[in-house]
């Protein structure tokens, strides 16, 4: 019994082979360097660009300064967990090493190595100048294709097209993503591209970016006015690939695949059973839970989660256009969590307070200066919805980070951001008999991961957010 349990969280390095780079490719000579790494760090954010791994090593055959490693080296990582058998195969590119100490005894060095997957690598080295004038979500496909990585095609005939999945989500309005899958490199675990369809066409210029920061110009561009109003567009890495896509979508397609598993059920409880036959259910128990924001009211005074306008100057012809957002009438614009509340329509505030304290003259403002081309006079990007996607977007924001946890799991490889967490969490009461929390139980999407592997153990921390006080 004892022995099974002791499974829970064992995550074992199984190949981390390192490779010198010459001007053809990796090809120099390989080592595999598992057994000087001592711990492992991946961190994951819907909010960054860039998947960050590290590692910890403590060299003692002298690989430091013999073999030597420059900072121009590539690792082929393989771990594995073994009571989920999850599985990751990672391309990683040596970007940096610090925290360089020798030890005492003499016989060996440790240090800190940064790493990136080789496909975020190349694109951090690339700039893209240049002008577009499609949908925002193809714009995202071009730039990865030229700069990240190719996709995989395959022929159709006498025509090669796209390798191309087509998820139509069965929601009002349309609206659905492409998964693409990445081009394998060596023995890298197949990897994707997944974007959001957008639906105006956006015309603009990228002015001298990297392609991790033409992505996010991109996104902070992107508008979707049927399915995913907030247009909430993302541009992040994941263990299993790249996303662009709205967190509205993620939380739709999580909720409709439901019955494949795809919201994972985590559990908090002061209980725990250690029986043999439940060590499968250990990785379902939140070891330790913290809520990180519950009710903060200056921060939607300020923040414009309730109220809004944005203006738009035009100096050309003298006059201010301006949009305003008022989010108590527009309840049912967004997408939740796919629960519902009879306590305040899901608003963390009364009606009453909302009326009375979220007033226009306290709304915050927003100031644009129309642009114009320098020929025909007119607005050069062509129609945009600037205004309203800056609004919606800000108070989807606000709303969806109102309720954050943070959770800490034993194991749990198969984690990334941008999955939904079906959390059962008891009320926070003294009584003897506790009900399901009406305010804290429910599903939630994953902001940021952090997994820790040290000793063959595997800790995994996460922040996950919640669209209002929606529950069942």
């Amino acid at each position: 019994s004892n022995n099974l349990l002791g499974l829970v969280g064992s995550c074992a390095i199984e190949t981390a082979i390192l490779v010198k780079y010459d001007t053809e490719d990796f090809t120099g000579n390989e080592t595999d360097i598992k057994n000087l790494i001592t711990a492992v760090n991946i961190s994951e954010s819907t909010y960054a660009t860039d998947m960050h791994v590290s590692m910890r090593v403590y060299d003692t055959i002298g690989l430091l300064e013999n073999y030597p490693l420059i900072g121009e080296e590539r690792i082929y990582l393989t771990i594995k967990e073994e009571i989920t058998n999850v599985i990751i195969k990672l391309d990683l590119f040596l970007t940096r090493i610090s925290n360089i100490t020798p030890h005492p005894s003499g016989n060996g060095v440790s240090y800190i190595i940064d790493l990136m997957t080789a496909s975020t690598f190349r694109a951090n080295c690339r700039k893209v100048v240049a002008p577009f004038k499609k949908l925002a979500s193809e714009i995202c496909k071009d730039i990865f294709d030229q700069n990240y990585n190719k996709l995989v095609t395959e022929v159709m005939g006498d025509s090669i097209k796209d390798k191309v999945k087509l998820e139509v989500m069965e929601v009002i309005g349309g609206g659905g993503s492409s998964k693409y899958e990445i081009l394998s490199l060596k023995d890298e675990r197949s990897r994707s591209l997944t974007v959001e369809q957008s639906d105006i066409e956006l015309q603009c210029v990228i002015p001298t970016l990297r392609a991790n920061e033409a992505m996010t110009f991109i996104a902070n561009k992107a508008v979707n006015q049927t399915s995913s109003k907030s247009s909430s567009y993302k541009f992040f890495e994941t263990k299993k690939g790249y996303i662009f896509a709205t967190d509205e979508l993620l939380i739709r397609q999580a909720i409709k695949k439901e019955d494949s598993k795809s919201v994972k059920k985590f559990t908090y409880n002061n209980t725990y059973d250690y029986k043999p036959e439940f060590v499968v259910d250990q990785a379902q128990k939140i070891k330790n839970i913290e809520i990180l924001t519950y009710a903060d009211t200056m921060l939607d005074l300020y923040s414009g989660a309730y109220k809004s306008r944005f203006t738009e100057l035009d100096v050309v012809y003298g006059r201010a256009l301006t949009v305003e957002f008022d989010a108590s009438d527009a309840k049912n614009l967004f997408g939740g969590m796919g629960t519902s509340s009879t306590v305040n329509n899901g608003e963390r505030h009364t009606p009453d307070f909302i009326s009375t304290v979220f007033m226009p003259e306290n709304a915050i403002e927003v100031f644009r200066v129309k642009d114009y081309d320098s020929i025909n006079n007119v607005q050069l990007p062509g129609e945009q919805l600037i205004g309203e996607k800056y609004l919606r977007s800000n108070s989807y924001e606000t709303r969806m980070n109102s309720t954050q946890l943070r959770c800490t799991v034993d194991g749990r490889l198969d984690l990334s951001v941008g999955d939904v967490v079906d959390l059962i969490i008891p009320e926070m009461t003294t009584n003897d008999v506790k009900e399901i929390s009406k305010k804290f139980a429910g599903k939630y999407l994953i902001r940021e991961v952090t997994q820790q592997i040290e000793a063959k153990k595997l800790e995994t921390s996460f922040i996950m957010v919640k669209y209002g006080w929606e529950f069942e």
